[in-house]
């Protein structure tokens, strides 16, 4: 038990079972600001220089103190800590509010921090597009979408890596025994990490359990006809009569269909090994290059279940967040928050025909009961932060080693740049020529990494300025024909006014 006294130190004459307590802290004034950095010094973030400027009674002594250090976690500060200007951080505030109203996206969440200080935390406008909906605030949870990948996959692989449980070069059917036999079967996980394994980019499963109401006629087209109106593709096109088949869905849990995927919609159980089936069975692409797909990600949730004995979100959780005090970080969120705590993503009206608040948007990570390794994390920007932050450190975070530093340099850099692929090992950086198309501008060094999310998230780190920026939307709100927050490049464009604020 920790005493947290925000009072004058001879009230300490009041308390007759001191000696009963671990360490107390004298705060002096019961504040909102103290009582944030008290709990600040309690968890690390800052230091405890301060000693007693009175003596109270025998057992407390003029200039009695304990010293802690500091720097373990992140500490929340103002800009000018670290020598940020704050007039120039206010451009942000129009910035994201005007997005708010040509509905670039509902509200957002965005965070900045320089070689560990939090200098800049703000939410702006609402879960939906609706002025009676709920403000977005701190504890609200986002679907991280492909951010999942470098936030659940890539840190279990590094952490398998060190314990020299893979090896990069490592072939598929090594680890993957279902594989041999198939042209998957040699794929290298790092030409998987790196995106280059050959891979289609996409596969529509949900799509094959579809089937039209005319036998007849087609479910996709390649062009628009009166009776495909809805848009998937720039040469794809959904029939609107068209039904689930049969066998594969369940209104209610039963023991054949306990994968729930939305409200009153569960999924017959055996489908995750469908979805395995189809991306070993599908055509390779003819040249290797890089190309994004999240088909490797996903058969690398079976390898991280494999390897780590217990299922991928029980492994992350016991690996990386709970250690790093990330409690909205993780799969399945329903299992541990409220409902009305996570913000809805979209409005489903071609799969799920509902709202999806709580439910994973990727329909494939959906289709595997919400855990895969390329979609299906839930968190807030704060928690996101904490990983994101023991990245920047080098494997380190709160005095613990997650991951090797020697790792993490390999994995952050581009193995391939000789041959044109900007990727790292899992994580993206920015394009090998600077130019108009890069994610990021102007301000992000070479050296610089991070990822997107469709939903509308990014991280970006940059160990050259020690700045981390994460930014958490819902852009796909209500549908994921918004692409406002892509074509205005608003996320670059923050990235740049906080890196522009950090100059000298």
């Amino acid at each position: 038990m920790i005493l947290c006294l925000f009072a004058s130190p001879y009230a300490l004459s009041s308390f007759k079972a001191t000696d009963r307590m671990s360490a107390i802290v004298v705060s002096y004034q019961n504040t909102s600001l103290v009582q944030d950095f008290t709990a600040q010094l309690l968890y690390g973030a800052i230091a405890g220089k301060g000693t007693l400027p009175v003596s109270v009674e025998p057992k407390f002594r003029y200039r009695q103190g304990i010293h802690t250090a500091g720097g373990w976690r992140l500490k929340y500060s103002i800009p000018e800590e670290v020598q940020a200007c704050s007039q120039k951080l206010l451009s942000i505030d129009t910035m994201v509010q005007n997005a708010i109203k040509l509905q670039t996206m509902p509200g957002c969440q965005i965070l900045a921090a320089r070689n560990g200080v939090v200098f800049f935390k703000k939410e702006y406008g609402h879960i939906r597009y609706d002025d009676m909906a709920d403000t977005v605030k701190t504890q609200h949870i986002y679907d991280l979408a492909s951010i999942t990948k470098i936030a659940a996959a890539v840190p279990s692989m590094m952490l398998m890596y060190d314990r020299d449980q893979i090896e990069l070069r490592d072939r598929l059917g090594e680890h993957l025994p279902e594989l041999k036999g198939s042209d998957k079967e040699r794929i290298t996980m790092i030409d998987l990490l790196t995106h280059q394994a050959r891979l289609q980019p996409f596969i529509g499963f949900y799509l094959r359990t579809m089937e039209p109401l005319d036998s007849s006629k087609p479910l996709l087209s390649g062009t628009r006809t009166p009776l495909h109106t809805i848009r998937l593709g720039q040469r794809s096109w959904l029939n609107n009569q068209r039904r689930f088949k049969d066998g594969y869905y369940a209104g209610s849990e039963d023991s054949i269909h306990r994968l729930q995927i939305a409200d009153n919609l569960y999924i017959i159980n055996s489908y995750r090994d469908t979805i395995f089936n189809g991306i070993r069975d599908s055509k390779l692409l003819a040249k290797k290059q890089y190309r994004y797909s999240d088909l490797g990600f996903i058969m690398l949730t079976d390898i991280i279940e494999r390897l780590g004995e217990q299922p991928m979100e029980e492994y992350v959780a016991q690996h990386f967040y709970n250690q790093l005090g990330a409690t909205t970080l993780g799969y399945l969120p329903m299992k541990s928050f409220p409902q009305g705590r996570i913000v809805p993503t979209a409005n489903d009206t071609i799969f799920r025909k509902q709202w999806l608040q709580g439910y994973v948007h990727d329909e494939s990570a959906a289709m595997m009961g919400g855990v895969s390794g390329h979609a299906g994390l839930f968190g807030n920007a704060n928690d996101l932060a904490k990983l994101m932050q023991m990245y920047l450190n080098m494997g380190m975070y709160g005095g613990e080693r997650y991951i090797r530093e020697k790792t993490l340099e390999e994995f952050i850099s581009r193995p391939f740049a000789r041959q044109g692929n900007h990727r790292g090992i899992g994580f993206d950086k920015t394009e090998l020529t600077p130019g108009p198309n890069d994610l990021m501008g102007k301000y992000a060094s070479k050296n610089s990494f991070g990822h997107t999310g469709f939903t509308g998230t990014m991280v970006w780190m940059d160990p050259a300025s020690g700045l981390l920026f994460v930014f958490l939307s819902n852009r796909v709100s209500p549908d994921a024909t918004n692409n406002k927050l892509i074509t205005t490049k608003l996320r670059a464009r923050i990235y740049e006014i906080l890196a522009d604020a950090l100059k000298p």
